[in-house]
């Protein structure tokens, strides 16, 4: 469905909407950019350049599916190894996410006057960047994909756990 649906953008769209308020912008961007979409890399790139915004949590998942199998087998054959090799995994997301939030100046040094009533409203960063930078990037999402797969290891192997599974089911 995401090809058909990236195929019919790409071809169809640019003549659909041949209109003065629609920005053409995305459709030349798409025309550029379209194997990008077809390799599921197209997060990497700024989100003004990608064809199908909206479609960002896809090349995320499959980048971390990608990455599932190493830290899967670690469990298996030691598990042991394969929990350390979680834990390092959650402080590699971690360390990659504060550091992309500061070397981009998304951190902000909180004074006793940002919390005084005043006249204006600070804009701390602009949306779109963050997005550009963290929200639709495989990092930003690590930790939890690590959690899953760590509940669902502990699911299938603690006796407890899989009293409660085979009650459910």
């Amino acid at each position: 469905m995401y090809y058909i649906s990236l195929y019919f953008y790409i071809i169809y769209v640019k003549y659909l909407v041949n209109d003065m308020f629609y920005d053409t912008s995305v459709v030349s961007a798409c025309n550029s950019n379209w194997i990008l979409n077809v390799l599921f890399v197209s997060n990497y790139i700024s989100s003004d350049q990608m064809c199908m915004y909206w479609s960002w949590s896809i090349p995320v998942l499959l980048q971390l599916v990608l990455i599932a199998p190493a830290f899967t087998i670690l469990l298996i054959k030691n598990s042991r190894t394969g929990l350390w090799a979680i834990i390092m995994g959650h402080i590699m997301f971690m360390v990659i996410e504060f550091y992309k939030f500061y070397s981009n100046g998304f951190v902000k040094q909180f004074s006793l006057d940002d919390f005084a009533p005043n006249d204006h409203l600070v804009e701390f960063v602009k949306p779109h960047s963050v997005a550009n930078v963290m929200h639709i990037k495989p990092y930003r999402y690590g930790c939890y994909y690590l959690n899953g797969l760590l509940l669902g290891y502990l699911m299938e192997t603690t006796s407890d756990m899989r009293k409660i599974y085979d009650n459910i089911y």
